[in-house]
Order: C-alpha cells, then structure tokens, then sequence
C-alpha cells in the first residue's frame, strides 16, 4: 500500500516541527509549506527539511506552482498555525482537498465576522463595534458598553488586547495604537464587552475559562477534550493549562454544547478547532473559535493519556477512521508559563533547566528567552520566558505543585526596567 502524504501549512504556531513528524510516523510522508520570508519560518527552514520529503516555500514560488507541485503527491492537507488559516483552506479549495472552506476560514480569523455570527445563532449576544480610527470609539463605546475588551481584528495569544473601563482609556489606547502603528497592519481592532468575570468550580487555582478540543468531519463534531486554564496574567495573557478538566461531566457537557452550536454557526464541516468558553455567573459564553488546534494542547493531552492530538489532526486531513472514544488519562500534566511583569523589561535572571528539573514532577523546560533579551507584553503570551512542563498522579497534586513552581521561579528570574 502506498504511504499517504500529508501537506502541512507551516508558521510558528500550535505544533513543532519535531512534534509534527513524531506524530506522522508511521501514518504518512510530510510535505511542509513554508514561507521563509517569515522570520521564524527562514529559522527552522533546515529542521523542516530534514523532517519531510519536500519543502515548499512560497518564498520561491507562485501559489498556482506550489498547487501544480502538490496536487500530484499530497492526500490531505492542514496546519496548526492561526495565521495559516486562509491559505491553507486556498490550497485545500485549489487541491480538492477537505479543509475549512473560505467562508470559514474567514468566520475563524475575523473576530469581528465571528462574533457576528455568533451572536445570531447563540441564544446570548455579546456586543461587538469594529474600530478603525478615532471617529468610530463614540459608536462603539455607546453600542458595546463599558468594561470593554479592546483586540486586533485577527490575532492571537492575546497580543495588543486591553481592557478599557471607560471613554478616556479607549481612546487613549486607540490614540496610542495608531500612533505608535501597533498590533494591526491595517489597522481594525475589535471593541467587545467584556464577560463577566466567573469561577471555575475546580477552584480559585484555576481561572474562569476553559478550552474545548474537537475534531469535525462531514460537519459531525466529536469533542475530544476540556482543557483547564490557569489565572491570566493581566490584562489577558495565559499563563498555562493544566489537562484533564476538573470540571464534572454535568459542566462539560454544557460547554461541549455550546461549543457545537458555535460550530454549526461559523460553519465548521471538517478539521480541529479550539474553543474558548468563559464561565460566566449566567453560564458558559464563547470567548472564541480557533480554526486549528490549540497553542501547546496536543503535548499537554498527549503526555498523559492515550491521545496525540497532533496525530489526530493528522489522520483527519487524512480521511481516517474518524474518532469515537475520549481520551483514557493516566494522571495530570501542567504546562506553566513565565511572563513579564505587565511593562517592557529586559530579562536580568532566567532559572535554568537543571534547577527546575529537581523538581520530580517536571519533565521538560522549554527556554524561550534569554538574559538581556528585552519582553514587550503587549505582544501576549508569546513573549514568554519559559515553560515548564510537568505531571502528577492526578488532579488534586496540582495545585500544590503549581506552588513549587512558583516558587522556584520567583527565586530565578528576574527582570530589569528598558
């Protein structure tokens, strides 16, 4: 039988190289997509092509050639970067290939088409106004209400994203934006009430939302997971996750459902997708849909039980068997991340591996920043010093490690005024 190939669409993103090829093995041949325009992209170009049988860059050449050299060679086709999206689902429409269509594709990396959509498909709406230049912060401050989040009309890990209590902070945020040129090329921002603040029932160690994983095929929708959140760091960077949910079966099944009543709205017939849901004093809202899978889920899920969602994603672009069973866990894994203080700093003291790695639990520091490099965070969660990645037995071990951890880092990092 001949071994399939899969195209996959690559930026930085939810997935790493390393961890795309691990989970192919033995599934199917990697055909990567790249532009190596992209800083990151141009920076792993000699990883990914060690890991795949071809590498195409748009760099090099036009989109009908790169569909002329792929139709031939690749069955299915996805990608787990957020900025991807849309030229993945043109390739997948040139190709012949399931993916999210451009209706979808443009519903899942809009924020303002999507909550449009969702607001007349969901029972609750949630206010919504775009911005573009300091004319428009009247009507949106009247039609939204105050407190209001503030977000880029497409972007992610909650970069350039601001909560605005009142008409002086918004329009000195959106001054500041246009005048500095931050956070959109165009620029459009989103103004969207904010929701209300809740608690997770798991308690106070866990913050108020939770991500639900699913996979789609021929529009049938299996949820494969509920990820936990820790607390954000302000104003809406996450810190880290911790897998399986402590919510009870009664919860997740609530927000399973209304994660599938999003997708039914934006459209979602075939993919992964990764939904936000906010658990509100009124009941779980949407916070957002994410087209692919989310940001360090798969090696979360896939430590400990018998789930890659990586390979999931991958057999699905695939056309395989498609999945009926959740994930059997086997214990509890946490990813921490360490983030600035909320001003730009430069890095004076990291925590090395081998002092976090005496902590029997943890199983792998990935190291993101150095000393001397300097953090924005309002660039997000992105900007990030480390992450560390550890398991317990179950649950009710977290919390109590999740305080070592703090510990151990408070002690080693430090950060100094740019």
């Amino acid at each position: 039988m001949r071994t399939k190939t899969i195209a996959v669409v690559y930026a930085f993103g939810a997935a790493s190289p390393v961890q795309i090829s691990r989970a192919a093995d033995g599934l199917a041949d990697i055909v990567f997509v790249t532009d190596t325009r992209d800083e990151h992209s141009a920076s792993v170009t000699s990883i990914l092509r060690d890991l795949c049988v071809d590498l195409v860059d748009l760099a090099e050449t036009d989109h009908e050639s790169a569909v002329r050299r792929l139709r031939s060679r690749v069955d299915g086709i996805t990608t787990f970067s957020e900025r991807c999206i849309t030229l993945t689902s043109r390739l997948a429409a040139d190709l012949g290939l399931p993916y999210h269509d451009e209706r979808t594709a443009r519903l899942l990396t809009d924020k303002h088409l999507q909550r449009t959509a969702l607001n007349a498909a969901l029972p609750v709406a949630t206010p919504t106004r775009v911005v573009r230049c300091l004319d428009d912060l009247a009507e949106a401050a009247e039609s939204v209400g105050f407190p209001l989040v503030l977000k880029p009309l497409s972007g992610t890990a909650g970069a350039f994203t601001y909560r605005c209590d009142t008409y002086d902070v918004l329009h000195e945020t959106v001054r500041r934006l246009l005048r500095d040129r931050r956070g959109q090329d165009g620029p459009s921002w989103v103004a969207e009430a904010l929701l209300r603040p809740g608690r997770h029932p798991g308690g106070a160690w866990l913050a108020d939302y939770v991500s639900v994983e699913s996979l789609i095929r021929d529009g049938e929708v299996h949820h494969f997971a509920v990820t936990d959140k820790l607390p954000l760091a302000p104003p809406f960077r996450e810190t880290g996750m911790v897998s399986p949910s402590a919510l009870t079966g009664e919860r997740q099944r609530e927000v399973r459902a209304l994660t599938s009543a999003a997708l039914r709205a934006l459209g979602v017939t075939h993919g992964v997708t990764h939904t936000e849901v906010k658990l509100t004093p009124d009941g779980p809202r949407v916070i957002e849909v994410n087209g692919r899978l989310g940001g360090r889920v798969g090696r979360l899920i896939d430590r400990v039980s018998d789930l890659d969602p990586v390979r999931l994603a991958i057999e699905n672009a695939l056309g395989g068997a498609l999945l009926t069973a959740s994930p059997v866990f086997s214990g509890a894994a946490v990813v921490y991340g360490v983030l600035p203080p909320s001003r730009r700093v430069k890095v004076g003291a990291v925590p090395t591996a081998k002092t976090l790695r005496r902590i029997e639990e943890v199983w792998k520091v990935d190291r993101m920043a150095g000393v001397e490099e300097v953090l924005d965070w309002e660039q997000g969660s992105g900007q990030r010093v480390c992450d560390v990645w550890a398991e317990t037995g179950d649950l009710t071990a977290v919390p109590a490690l999740l305080d070592r951890l703090e510990g151990a880092v408070s002690a080693a990092v430090s950060f100094e005024p740019v």
